[in-house]
């Protein structure tokens, strides 16, 4: 594990999981402001 092996791929390895993280975050946010969405309007209609 040398300097010049640690430098490059650093940025990658926090970079990949952060913008992961951040993509499901919103996905699944949105998947449950969606479900509630579908929720509210069904019991509207009823």
């Amino acid at each position: 594990m040398g300097g010049r092996v640690m430098n490059l791929p650093l940025r990658t390895t926090i970079l990949y999981p952060l913008t992961f993280l951040v993509i499901w975050f919103q996905a699944s946010s949105f998947a449950t402001l969606r479900a509630r969405l579908f929720a509210f309007v069904s019991i509207v209609q009823e």
